[in-house]
């Protein structure tokens, strides 16, 4: 029994990439996932054995308050 998975995390250096790109490309995001939001940016993606099976973003909002609310909000 094989319990073991290769999984690629490939982490992008800048927001300048395909995945959010075009004027519906967000949108088609947050209609595949509930976790997906208007404030979410995208710094990565995941590959499952070659396959993209998702994407990492964190929530811009909710880390730019001021200091006693602040949190880090990181999705898969």
């Amino acid at each position: 029994m094989d319990v073991a998975r290769e999984i690629e995390i490939d982490l992008w250096k800048t927001g300048l990439h395909g995945v959010e790109r075009g004027i519906k490309k967000k949108e088609e995001l947050m209609s595949k996932s509930r976790q997906f939001s208007k404030d979410m940016d995208l710094f990565g993606e995941v590959k499952e054995e070659g396959e993209t099976t998702g994407y990492i973003g964190f929530r811009e909002n909710a880390w730019k308050q001021d200091d006693l609310k602040k949190r880090l909000i990181i999705r898969y």
